[in-house]
């Protein structure tokens, strides 16, 4: 009973081993967290640790993401924000990332057509605004399109 025990220990241990590794490394091109490599379901826990539950874990890392180019415009304080959409395990609770651009990029003029998949490479950070903190983004200097 008790190498039994021990096995299954050694098995867990193993399986947790086998899916952390290389989540929190930096890859040869220099990104900390390629969410393009991940599963569905650990890119889903990926974005929400970063957005949620653990955001100062990721201030200042590399991070690369595919989805759907969803532009937002908030009419009380006149403004359009740029979010990728990431899609959740078959097609269930998508989840957004807001991204800005470097450099003097406007919208819509330097940015595709809405709900087209790209790809985004950039630095993630925190910014507080209009009595919010800690509000999550990546800083990207282009967008690739799929």
């Amino acid at each position: 009973m008790k190498m039994l025990k021990l096995t299954a220990v050694i098995l867990l241990m193993s399986f947790v081993l086998a899916v952390t590794s290389g989540c929190d490394s930096e890859d040869s091109s220099g990104i900390d967290y390629n969410l393009t490599k991940y599963s569905k379901t650990m890119t889903h826990s990926t974005v929400e640790d970063m957005t949620k539950e653990n955001p100062l874990k990721y201030v200042d890392k590399t991070v690369k993401v595919e989805g759907r180019y969803m532009p937002w415009y908030v009419e009380n304080i006149d403004k359009w924000f740029q979010y990728i959409e990431i899609e959740g395990d078959e097609g269930c609770c998508p989840q957004y990332l807001e991204f800005v651009l470097t450099g003097d990029k406007v919208y819509p003029d330097d940015y595709p057509a809405e709900e087209t998949v790209i790809s985004l490479t950039g630095v993630f950070g925190l910014y507080n605004a209009d009595g919010y903190n800690n509000l999550p983004y990546l800083s990207v200097d282009e967008i690739v399109i799929k």
